[in-house]
C-alpha cells in the first residue's frame, strides 16, 4: 500500500543537488557595522548528505579553469564546494547596503522583492507575523505553502513588502526595520549573492579565449572515451558529466552551466523551442558514436543554437572531425535529440 504521507515527504526531503543557503555573520564589537548589526561577512551552508560522495563534494575546495585563470570551484548546481566558504558582507557594508535597499530600481531590491514574491507565501511568516491557518475543508492547505517553501521559505522576506492593508510592513525605509527583518534581507541578500557569483563565473565562460578553446577540445576528446551509456542517458548532458572526472568533469560541468543558465534564464519554465530551425543540426559525416549512442546522418535536435555561440567557438564543421567535436561538446552542454533536450533544470534564474 503506497503510503500519501511518505511520499510527501520524499518529495519535501528530496536531496536536490541545486540549492543554495548561506549563514550571515555578526559581531556586537565591529562598529564598522553598526555595533553588530550588519554582517562582518557571509558563510555558505549547504551541505548534500544523500550520499556519501554528494556529502564530500560539497567540502571539496579545488579550483576551477575558467578562459586560462583558476577560480574557486563553488558550483551550487551541482554541489561542489558549497560548504563553508566565506564571503564578504552584502554589498561590502552597511551604507551602500542601506541606500541600494532603498532604491526601488536597485539590483538589489529588484532581486529581493522577485525572491520574495517567487518564494514567500503571504500567508506564512509565523511566528514573527500572525499564523494564518486555511480552516478545515476540502481545499484547506499548510502554510507556507509547499509549492512556494520548495523552493526555499522566504515567507518573512515577503511580509516586508507585502502591504499593511493585507498584514505586511508595506515595504518600510532599512532604517525602519526591527532587527529581525533587517536579518531577513541581510541572509536572502547573502544566498543571492552567492547564487550570483556562480552565475558570473559559468558564464564568463569565453568560446574565443585559446585557453577556453584548448579545455573543450580535450572534452571533446575525453567524451569520445565514455562508454557504456544507454541509449536513453546518451543524450542527456548529465550522463556524461557523471562519467567523466577531473578536469575534464570541470570543464563539463563549466560547459553545461552556461548555457543551461542562458536557456533557464530566457525560457523558464518553457521548453526551448526545438523545432526552430535554429535548434536544428544536419549531421553530413556521419555515422558518430559518443558514449555508446550513434548519430546517423539527418536532422538532429540540439539543447543549444549552435550558430549564436559560432559552434563553441571552433566555427562550422568542415569535416568528419570538427562534426564529431561539435557534437561531443553540444552533448555536455545541452543534449542531443528530440525528447530530452531544451528541458528547463533551473527554472527558478527566469
Amino acid at each position: 500500500r503506497t503510503d500519501k504521507s511518505q511520499v510527501l515527504h520524499r518529495r519535501s526531503l528530496r536531496d536536490n543537488l541545486a540549492a543554495v543557503q548561506s549563514m550571515a555573520i555578526y559581531h556586537y564589537k565591529n562598529s564598522a557595522t553598526g555595533a553588530g548589526e550588519f554582517p562582518l561577512a557571509c558563510l555558505s551552508t549547504v551541505v548534500h548528505p544523500g550520499t556519501t560522495t554528494t556529502q564530500e563534494n560539497s567540502q571539496k575546495f579545488m579550483n576551477v579553469a575558467i578562459n586560462g585563470a583558476n577560480q574557486i570551484d563553488v558550483d551550487f548546481f551541482h554541489g561542489y564546494g558549497t560548504n563553508a566558504w566565506e564571503y564578504g558582507p552584502p554589498l561590502g557594508g552597511e551604507s551602500a547596503f542601506t541606500t541600494a535597499y532603498n532604491s526601488s530600481t536597485s539590483p538589489l531590491k529588484i532581486a529581493l522583492k522577485n525572491l520574495a514574491y517567487f518564494a514567500g507565501d503571504p500567508a506564512g511568516g509565523a511566528p514573527s507575523f500572525t499564523p494564518v491557518q486555511d480552516k478545515q475543508s476540502a481545499n484547506a492547505v499548510i502554510h507556507p505553502y509547499q509549492t512556494l517553501s520548495m523552493w526555499g521559505d522566504f515567507s518573512h522576506l515577503r511580509r516586508i513588502f507585502e502591504p499593511t492593508a493585507t498584514g505586511g510592513l508595506g515595504d518600510p525605509a532599512y532604517s525602519a526595520l526591527s532587527p529581525a527583518d533587517k536579518t531577513y534581507a541581510h541572509t536572502a541578500a547573502c544566498t543571492l549573492g552567492m547564487l550570483a557569483n556562480n552565475i558570473k563565473n559559468a558564464s564568463s565562460l569565453d568560446y574565443t579565449n585559446a585557453s577556453t578553446q584548448t579545455a573543450l577540445a580535450s572534452l571533446a576528446t575525453a567524451v569520445n572515451s565514455v562508454t557504456g551509456l544507454a541509449t536513453l542517458n546518451a543524450q542527456l548532458p548529465h550522463a556524461y558529466i557523471a562519467k567523466l572526472s577531473g578536469t575534464a568533469q570541470q570543464t563539463a560541468r563549466l560547459l553545461h552551466l552556461k548555457e543551461q543558465i542562458a536557456r533557464d534564464r530566457r525560457y523558464g519554465f518553457k521548453t526551448s523551442p526545438v523545432t526552430n530551425p535554429q535548434f536544428n543540426y544536419t549531421v553530413t559525416r556521419g555515422p558518430h558514436t559518443l558514449g555508446g549512442y550513434t548519430v546517423s546522418n539527418g536532422v538532429i535536435r540540439l539543447g543549444v543554437d549552435p550558430v549564436s555561440n559560432n559552434y563553441f567557438g571552433f566555427g562550422a564543421p568542415t569535416d568528419a572531425a570538427t562534426e564529431r567535436r561539435f557534437l561531443q561538446l553540444a552533448a555536455v552542454a545541452g543534449g542531443l535529440g528530440a525528447n530530452n533536450v531544451g528541458r528547463p533544470k533551473f527554472p527558478a534564474l527566469y
